[in-house]
Formats: structure tokens, C-alpha cells, sequence
């Protein structure tokens, strides 16, 4: 706000050179008496128009018409000030004390332009600083000095626009219907600022208090209070600063809930919140403005709805925005972000909005908050529910950097197990998703429950995982899906199926509640290509059976294409040893188990091949396991056959 308590400043000491001119010097000297002493104290040109109106009650004063003050030279063409008009009324008795105490200081309809030049310069830095001190006119402050220096009761703007131009961003903010009261009626008291206005259509209201006007006024750091309203929005500050340098120091308590109202207030779109997330949003803690440019958090709190969050974080504004952090938190509660839609537009989950049905959601991917800054942020809590998966205790480190994201995954325990690894998200030329995962003991039956409610699995696993994919939206990320990995399940339990009571009867079963397959292990290793992963070399080991596996797990269109060939393990009177291959397809949310009818008739020919070439060998009088292919044994016969008919000729001439 130095631009304001500057203008009115400059103001004031404009009104007591009015109003000392009406009563002395004809009106055409008094515009450019009071035009010279505003330039001087600013270093811009001041013009008048209309007439001066002098008043005598209910206190000594005058009225002005239009006035301007010029821009920088820097600056655009309008004027840093242009207002309807000024009056000013002064304290008699004061006066005739040797004391200027102006009761009332009016500025009609002002339109005020602030700019910011690229180099960072700023139109309302005055070359010649007004009323800086209560300096006398030796340099020496005293009795004398205090004497000559100014006092308001009350300095009020009416109808008033404000419109600040960042050159150096090409951005513009414009506040409207701005109303403001300004008042310290001693230079050693307290200087009080009262502002309502609309900033940028949005109602704000500000309150603001400095313990000491002079020193305030002067630069120097003093007790400040203000709070800052904006719709049901509220930000509160206590504590101390000043404006050479500008600095702040004190505690920040914030009520966020009307984030919508906040972002307007500044220009930028609000953030799209899942319904009914964000009824509570605070932020407390102590809070520091380093005359850098910088903003330190210490003791923050950040409360969200049933979320909290302590910790302390730095904020550097020297270029490109920096925000590091480290953050602590109990149980959070993060469902709500990750399986509900925007507020206003319905929760959606995999079948709606843009997704197709029973597929992924083909909706844009907006990762345009990725260039807002850069950060390093550190959180530890001691559980993070993602609506769909729930983790325990969890140590995480995020980096943003230029547009990418990568979460450490530090230490992350959930399902009895332990997640290691990273996970990156890239917003540089489009966006791309990777990671690299390292999953310990984890309990598949309560995990795969949870994401993709499917609890026919009980067992252990371990698995590794490397990925890569890009997309405007998640279908296109699942279909370009690419990557490898290896899984390793202990000893457990496939509910719902009996493998060896298929092999007993050859058929398949309907649903059966209490059937599963007891294993001692399931091992093997996948790759992923174009959004299909793929496995050809799945064991599985069982007390009474044996399997393989191979097959394709479409990942874009959530599709199985997978055989599983189990084998009954021979008993002891030499029993068993039968197969039956089976065959799962369609969609995940409904998989079809069959017998592998095609695999049985190729079994059943490859039987009949092998018995054919044993009945041939036996006429041959070899064996294909050990004395080579048929073909050859075919080819020794006859020749063995013709050299003996040839000698047998032969004897017989």
C-alpha cells in the first residue's frame, strides 16, 4: 500500500498550500503555487482546472476542480492521477498554534494508473520522496520539526479506480467502485486504512493498522495489523514491517474456503475442487517477507476439511517462482481427488463424463499448473487413502522442475507390504507418465480388492515394474503403455476355481464359492508393448498339480486373452499326470473361463502324430526318440532294402 499512503501524502501537503494560498494570492497564482510545490515534493507535473472555492465553516478550507498528475516518463500516457476534484479542511486552532492538522482530506472520483516497468521500476517512486520524515529544515528532527508536521483526521476516496499494468508480464489487474478511508490524527499514533472496492468484478474489503504513522509513513519497520476480505474468504496478519526495504514479519491466519472469490480477486482462474472438498481450507503459522523477495513459513498448519498438515516452507520470488518445503501430517483423507469430479460438474469415475463405458477416461489431461513454479516439497504421513488404494505410514519427496514432476517414493507401506521406487509426471512438449516400481510382501487379496475389486487372489507378492506412457488423456496413456517387469507370488490361494477337480471331471464348473486352488507359488516375468502386456512363461507349483500360463493382458481396452495348461501331479500308484488346458477371455470386469477346446484338438493330433510315428518306427525298426527323424530312418531302409535285392540279383545270374 506505499502507493497509496504516498499519493495521499503528496496530497496533503497540496491541500495545506491551497488552503494557505486562498486567503493570501489571487486564484490564478494559487494553481501555480500549489502545481510547483507538488512537483517538487513528486518530481511530475500538476495541473488544475476550474476554480479554487475557499470554506470558513465548519472548518478553514478549499475546494478544488479537476486535477491531474502526470506519469512517469517511462510510463504510458496516462496520468498517474486524474480525480473530479480535492477538498480540505484544517484544524483553526492547530493552525494558529504554529500546528497543520487537516480534519478532513476529499478526493472526488480519482482514476489512478500504477505501472510496473520491466526493469522493475514503479510509476508511484517518486525522484523526491514527500514528507518522508518530520525532519525541520536543517536535516535535525525536534520540537520545531514535530511542530510542522502533518496530521489527517480523516482522508477519504470516493468512487475511485485503480488500474495496475505489469509491463514486464503484459498482465493487467483494475479495481473498481473504490471507496477508502485514511486517518492518523497524530504523527506518533496509530495511522488506521479502511478500503472496499470491486478488484477485477470481485468485492473486497481491507483493514489495516499501523501502530506509528510517522515511522510507518518514513520506511521504517512498525506494529502492523490487516485483514483482508474477499467473498466468504479471509486472510489476517499481525505483526510488524515497513516499506524501506519492504519487509514484513508476523502471525497469518487464513480462511481459504472461498477459493473461488480469491482467484478472481487476483485474475486467475480458480482451481476446480472435487464436490465438497474444501468447505474448511486454512492456513495459519508464522510468516515472514524478506526484503529479497522472499516468503518464509514457520509453524504453518494447513487444515482441509479433515486434513492437517504442519510444517514450514520457503518461497523465493527471484525469477521463476521456488517453493520448498517439508510437511508432516497424521490420516489424510485424499479420496475425494482421485475418484470425484470437479464441483458443479458431478463426481465421475470410470464410466462417465468422457470415459468410454467400462473404459478409461478419454477426457484432456490439463497439466498447465506444472509451469506455475518449481518445487521440492517433503511429506511424511501416517496414512494417505486414495479412495481406491489405501497407504500406511509414507514417506514421499516431490521435485517439480521446469513442467516435470517426480515423487520419490521413500518409503510407502501398505497391504502389509512395502512400495519403493518413483513415479514421474512430465507436462514438457505434452504429457507422459513413468515409474519404477519395487512392491514387498504385499497382500494381493485386500489390494486388488480395493483397486479393481477383484478378491479371488490370496497371497503374497513381489513384484517389480518399469513404465512409460504418453497421452492427451488416460485411454491414450493406457494404449501406449510400455515397459517390463517380473511378479513373484508365495504360498496361497486362487478362490472360486479348482483346477484339480477341472482336471478330475474336464469340465468347467460354474461360480463355486467355497472351490480354490491351493499353490505354493506362482513366478513370472511380463513386458508391455503398445499398451498389451504379455507373459509366456508363468509357473505355477501346487501340492497336487502343476500349470503354465502365456498370454496377453490388453491394458487400453482392460481385455484377457490368457491359457493356462494345469497338470495333475502322478500319484503314488502312478495315477495322474492328466492335463486340460484352459482358456480365459474378455473384458476384466467379467472374464470367461473355458476349456481350450483349440489346444485340446492340437493335443490330440500331436498324440496321434507321435503314435503314428512309433507304429512306423517299430516297422522300421527304430526309434524316433533316440535313432533320428523317421525320414531318415525311412530313407536308410530303402537303401538297405535296394543293396539287398541288388546282391540277391546279382547271385541269382
Amino acid at each position: 500500500m506505499r502507493w497509496l499512503f504516498r499519493i495521499i501524502l503528496s496530497l496533503m501537503l497540496l491541500a495545506v498550500v491551497l488552503v494557505a494560498a486562498v486567503f493570501l494570492l489571487p486564484a490564478e497564482r494559487i494553481g501555480a503555487l500549489a502545481g510547483d510545490q507538488l512537483r517538487a515534493a513528486t518530481g511530475r507535473e500538476v495541473t488544475f482546472g476550474g476554480r479554487l472555492r475557499p470554506s470558513l465553516y465548519p472548518n478553514i478550507g478549499v475546494s478544488t476542480g479537476p486535477v491531474t498528475v502526470s506519469n512517469a516518463d517511462w510510463a504510458s500516457a496516462a496520468p498517474l492521477l486524474q480525480a473530479e476534484g480535492l477538498s480540505v479542511g484544517l484544524d483553526l486552532g492547530a493552525l494558529l498554534r504554529g500546528d497543520v492538522e487537516i480534519k478532513e482530506l476529499g478526493i472526488r472520483a480519482p482514476r489512478i494508473t500504477l505501472e510496473r516497468a520491466e526493469d522493475g521500476r514503479a510509476n508511484w517512486v517518486f525522484d523526491t520522496q514527500a514528507g518522508a520524515t518530520a525532519a525541520g529544515p536543517d536535516g535535525t528532527e525536534g520540537a520545531q520539526a514535530g511542530r510542522r508536521a502533518l496530521t489527517i483526521g480523516q482522508a477519504t476516496i470516493t468512487d475511485g479506480a485503480l488500474s495496475f499494468i505489469d509491463h514486464g508480464t503484459g498482465r493487467t489487474q483494475s479495481a473498481e467502485a473504490v471507496e477508502a478511508t485514511l486517518s492518523f490524527p497524530a504523527v506518533q499514533g496509530p495511522a488506521t486504512l479502511s478500503l472496499e472496492a470491486r478488484v477485477n468484478g470481485q468485492p473486497v474489503s481491507l483493514n489495516a493498522t499501523a501502530a506509528a504513522a510517522a515511522p510507518f509513513l518514513a520506511g521504517d519497520d512498525t506494529a502492523l495489523t490487516a485483514e483482508l476480505r474477499a467473498g466468504g474468504a479471509r486472510i489476517a496478519f499481525d505483526g510488524h514491517g515497513g516499506q524501506a526495504p519492504l519487509a514484513a514479519s508476523g502471525t497469518l491466519d487464513a480462511d481459504l474456503a472461498d477459493l473461488p472469490a480469491l482467484f478472481r480477486a487476483v485474475g486467475q482462474p480458480a482451481p476446480e475442487l472435487p464436490a465438497g472438498v474444501g468447505k474448511i481450507l486454512r492456513l495459519t503459522g508464522q510468516v515472514t517477507y524478506a526484503p529479497e523477495g522472499s516468503v518464509h513459513l514457520r509453524q504453518v498448519a494447513l487444515t482441509q476439511d479433515s486434513n492437517r498438515i504442519t510444517g514450514e516452507a520457503d518461497l523465493f520470488l527471484d525469477g521463476k517462482p521456488r517453493l520448498n518445503g517439508q510437511f508432516t501430517a497424521g490420516a489424510l483423507d485424499l479420496g475425494a481427488f482421485f475418484t470425484a469430479g470437479p464441483a458443479g460438474r458431478g463426481g465421475k469415475s470410470g464410466g462417465g463424463g468422457g470415459a468410454r463405458a467400462g473404459g478409461w477416461s478419454t477426457d484432456p489431461i490439463d497439466v498447465s499448473a506444472l509451469s506455475a513454479l518449481d518445487a521440492e516439497l517433503a511429506l511424511a504421513a501416517d496414512s494417505i487413502d486414495l479412495g481406491r488404494a489405501r497407504l500406511g505410514h509414507s514417506r514421499l519427496l516431490a521435485t517439480l522442475n521446469d513442467r516435470r514432476l517426480t515423487v520419490d517414493l521413500r518409503e510407502v507401506r501398505a497391504y502389509d507390504g512395502l512400495v519403493t521406487g518413483n513415479l514421474v509426471l512430465n507436462g514438457r512438449g505434452g504429457v507422459s507418465v513413468g515409474g519404477d516400481l519395487t512392491l514387498a510382501g504385499m497382500a494381493m487379496q485386500s489390494l486388488l480388492g480395493e483397486v479393481a475389486d477383484f478378491r479371488r487372489l490370496r497371497t503374497s507378492a513381489d513384484m517389480q515394474l518399469t513404465f512409460l506412457g504418453s497421452g492427451a488423456s488416460p485411454a491414450a496413456i493406457m494404449q501406449s503403455l510400455s515397459g517390463s517387469g517380473a511378479l513373484a507370488f508365495g504360498q496361497g490361494a486362487f478362490l472360486g476355481l479348482d483346477l484339480a477337480q477341472i482336471l478330475r471331471s474336464r469340465t468347467v464348473p460354474g461360480a463355486d464359492a467355497d472351490a480354490r486352488t491351493i499353490f505354493d507359488s506362482i513366478t513370472g516375468q511380463f513386458s508391455i508393448k503398445d499398451g498389451v502386456l504379455g507373459n509366456s512363461d508363468l509357473t505355477l507349483l501346487a501340492p497336487l498339480l502343476t500349470a503354465s500360463g502365456k498370454g496377453v493382458v490388453n491394458l487400453g481396452a482392460q481385455t484377457l486373452d490368457y491359457r493356462i495348461v494345469p497338470v495333475a501331479l502322478p500319484g503314488a500308484d502312478g495315477a495322474g499326470g492328466l492335463s486340460l488346458p484352459l482358456h480365459i477371455t474378455g473384458p476384466w470386469s467379467g472374464p470367461r473361463l473355458s476349456i481350450d477346446l483349440a489346444a485340446i484338438a492340437e493335443g490330440e493330433k500331436e498324440e496321434r502324430l507321435k503314435e503314428l510315428r512309433e507304429d512306423i518306427g517299430k516297422e522300421l525298426g527304430v526309434d524316433p526318440a533316440t535313432d533320428g527323424s523317421l525320414e531318415d530312418a525311412l530313407k536308410k531302409k530303402l537303401g538297405d532294402e535296394a543293396a539287398r535285392g541288388l546282391r540277391n540279383l546279382l547271385k541269382g545270374d
